[in-house]
């Protein structure tokens, strides 16, 4: 007798790892994996599983992200979907309870253009808004490399923005979204941006926002170009 679907997708679920191939490491957190689901939607596991790397024959990938955030990714990885709610309770990251912001190490991460690169181990946050939870998805679906994620988590993010503003929600995404942590010239900047200007009337009495705009150049340049297209607009409809 023939194996029937529900019980191959039981086989192939995150959730029984009794026909796994390979484990991702983050944190305190280990996620046993299909290597047949993860590697053909994302270029990083792909080159991890059939590089020459160390992981190649170990089978184990250790990454350095917010545990919180990794679990979305590979959630969405088998069902293309993610719930963006954050959780009260996150993954504590054994590695870094003694360390802070100012002390945190370098550690090394395989992936990108390079063989290897260097981050500092995060420090992990609870409670942020939804916003904010898909702008993360967002910046680790572009690190990873899986294109449909990034659609969805940018999808969810201006709904989000759409239905759900709230300015001091907002001002902590465009912290996040022009730091370091974010790719530059993203659709996520651009997305940032235009809400701005869209609630200037309430983010301009804000002072932390005023603050924002000196803190990151970049950010106050885009604002203040898109600004000017939107008077440029107005000026051609009075005359």
């Amino acid at each position: 007798m023939g194996t029937d679907m529900s019980s191959l997708l039981t086989a192939l679920s995150r959730k029984n790892g009794s026909f796994s191939d390979f484990q991702v490491k983050c944190g305190a957190s280990t996620f046993s994996l299909h290597r047949c689901i993860v590697c053909p939607q994302s270029r990083f596991f792909d080159k991890a599983m059939s590089s020459q790397f160390q992981e190649t024959e170990s089978k184990e990938v250790t990454i350095y992200d917010d545990p919180l955030i990794v679990t979305k990714m590979i959630d969405y990885l088998y069902s293309a979907d993610y719930d963006d709610s954050s959780d009260k309770d996150l993954p504590k990251c054994q590695e870094c309870s003694d360390t802070t912001e100012s002390e945190s190490e370098e550690v090394a991460i395989i992936g990108s253009d390079n063989e290897y690169d260097v981050a500092p181990a995060p420090i992990w946050q609870v409670k942020e808004s939804k916003a904010h939870v898909n702008a993360k998805v967002y910046v680790i679906a572009d690190k990873y490399g899986i294109n449909e994620l990034k659609n969805l988590a940018r999808e969810k993010l201006e709904s989000n923005l759409q239905h759900d503003w709230k300015d001091t929600e907002f001002i902590p995404i465009v912290e996040y979204t022009y730091g370091p942590e974010c790719p530059k010239q993203s659709d996520l900047q651009s997305i940032i941006t235009k809400y701005s200007i869209q609630h200037l009337s309430t983010l301009k009495e804000s002072r932390r926002f005023h603050e924002v705009l000196k803190q990151f150049p970049e950010f106050g340049y885009e604002f203040s170009v898109l600004a000017m297209e939107k008077v440029a607009q107005l000026e051609v409809q009075l005359w």
